[in-house]
Order: structure tokens, then sequence, then C-alpha cells
């Protein structure tokens, strides 16, 4: 909920629209504001979604970018995994210092059917059965 952040700014004029191979459409505004993951944190740009014609994004009220920058979004320059990598955040040019970036962009998302975990900077060899990645 936007309004539970004292640092939220919403993109004047800035949406956006996400097709999906399977024919679904997300659609939404832009937002601003400082993204925490674990000890990381950079303030970036994402995607507030409003509408999808999924019922399987019933429920999801935005999105992140962990991808590479040349598959982002024009309104949405920097994935946020990038943007916590570097030391100006996802706000290039802005008057923003990101004190604590991550030091490599690698992730893992690891799942099961009914638990999740993100790990950022790297992998942890021992949570990928069989100590293989």
């Amino acid at each position: 909920d936007p309004g539970q952040s004292l640092s939220f700014a919403r993109e004047l004029f800035e949406t956006f629209a996400l097709s999906y191979a399977d024919t679904s459409l997300l659609t939404g505004y832009v937002g601003r504001d400082i993204v925490q993951l674990g000890h990381y944190y950079a303030m970036t740009r994402f995607g507030c979604a409003l509408d999808c014609n999924d019922p399987h994004f019933n429920g999801v009220d935005g999105i992140l970018g962990l991808g590479l920058p040349d598959a982002a979004l024009d309104t949405i320059p920097t994935p946020l995994l990038f943007a916590l990598a570097n030391d100006r955040g996802g706000l290039e040019g802005q008057n923003y210092v990101n004190e604590r970036p991550m030091h490599e962009r690698k992730f893992a998302f690891l799942s099961t059917a009914i638990s999740g975990e993100l790990q950022l900077g790297g992998y942890d060899e021992m949570a990928v059965q069989g100590g293989e990645a």
C-alpha cells in the first residue's frame, strides 16, 4: 500500500502495459520509493499494478524487475537487481546515494510447493539440492 510509505511518489503521467506470452495484460502506473530487500536498499522506480485480465494476478499489486536493463520498460529503466547494486540506486542523476550497494549482481530464487526464498548477491550452495547450481 503506497499510503503506508513516507517516501513513495507516483511518477506523474508515467504508466505501463505489459503483455505476456500467455496473452495476459498487466497495466498500471510507475511509482518511486525506497525498496529494501534484506539489508540492501535502493531508491528506484517500479510498476504499481491496477488491472490485469488474468485471474492468476489477483492479489498482485506491483512488479519489480530482476532482469537485464535491455529488457526493461522505458519508464522503468533500471531493474531492481541493478538498482540494488548501484551506488546511485535506480535513479541516475538524482541526489541519492545508496550507502550499502550489493557487490555482485547475482540472485537465486529457490522454491518448493510450500515456500520460496530469494537470495541476493549470490546463492547458498547448501540450499541447492545436491549442492549444485
